[in-house]
């Protein structure tokens, strides 16, 4: 069985802010799925679990939004998967990364926390930095200060800016899913196919005569 694990904060509040991006991912994922979310008081988080029928069993797979704040992310993580039972590397998580311009993907297998403070609290709590996560770009351009940043990350986006992203929130979900339902490698295959399309399209046309 296998877990995707979106960051956030709980709350109207934070609803379309920057740091929220692991939410707006497994909400659609949800949505998709006609999944309802249930109050966990044991693991502070809000849980679901979304299915698709295969031939002979049908796959399960839970979707995980803690409720304990961005910091504390790392608490509902490792309660939930020392219940389930799920191995590190069965679990995606789903982070925003300021490193990134807004609306572009990253999928790694692991890495370090790059100082968000989430991930910093995941690797805390289950002691290994070996879990993979798909990583959702939200650098503005032009890029602002680090204090402006800090503000930025828990400030709604504008409504257009938030449209413009909508496919990339949908390309995220996509790949969550071909993860639950397959693996790492076939997320990973997904997403090497997706940028070498996209690199073809940007490469400019031989010039003539």
């Amino acid at each position: 069985m296998s877990l995707a694990f979106g960051l956030g904060n709980p709350g109207l509040r934070y609803s379309r802010t920057p740091h929220n991006a692991g939410f707006w991912v497994l909400d659609l994922i949800a949505e998709n799925h006609r999944a309802i979310w249930s109050k966990s008081n044991l693991i502070q988080a809000l849980t679901t679990k979304i299915t698709w029928p295969f031939q002979p069993e049908t796959k399960h797979a839970h979707l995980l939004k803690p409720l304990t704040y961005m910091n504390l992310s790392g608490q509902a993580l490792a309660k939930f998967i020392q219940l389930h039972k799920i191995p590190p590397r069965e679990c995606l998580v789903v982070v925003d990364d300021v490193s990134l311009p807004l609306g572009t993907l990253r999928l790694r297998q692991n890495g370090g926390h790059g100082g968000h403070n989430g991930l910093r609290s995941i690797e805390q709590h289950l002691g290994t930095t070996d879990y993979p996560r798909l990583r959702f770009g939200i650098a503005p351009e032009p890029r602002p200060t680090a204090q402006a940043l800090s503000t930025y990350v828990l400030e709604p986006l504008p409504e257009p800016v938030f449209n413009s992203i909508k496919d990339t929130i949908l390309s995220a979900a996509s790949l969550v899913e071909e993860f639950l339902k397959n693996g790492f490698p076939s997320a990973a295959m997904l997403f090497s196919r997706w940028q070498t399309i996209k690199a073809k399209a940007q490469k400019p046309f031989p010039e003539t005569g």
